[in-house]
């Protein structure tokens, strides 16, 4: 006649077959959260790309290269080639900028 034993507990650690289940359970929950995070990335990098507007027009548009960027967005006004003369900002007192730097439309400063 066989004799039937019951596995003896091993005092914290439970069974062979109890630590076995507690490894599967722990594995397959890190693969899980793996998946969701691997799953979360990707809706966020997709979602991303669709909303970046600079990224649609230059698909839109090709490889044409950029005129000018504050024309583009509205802020500056668009000049043509014969308006587009350098603007001279003057950082110096008026005293001691050059001649051909001074422009008579600008206004006096007062002192």
């Amino acid at each position: 006649m066989a004799r039937i034993t019951t596995p003896q507990p091993s005092g914290l650690m439970g069974t062979r077959e109890e630590a076995m289940y507690r490894l599967k359970v722990g594995v397959g929950g890190l693969l899980i959260v793996l998946l969701i995070v691997a799953i979360a990335s990707s809706i966020l990098q997709t979602a991303q790309q669709a909303d970046d507007p600079a990224r649609q027009m230059a698909q839109d548009e090709g490889n044409e290269p950029a005129k000018d960027p504050l024309v583009d967005i509205g802020v500056a006004p668009e000049l043509s080639g014969d308006q587009a003369k350098p603007i001279i900002v003057p950082d110096l007192p008026a005293e001691q900028m050059p001649p051909e730097a001074i422009d008579e439309t600008m206004p006096e400063a007062d002192q």
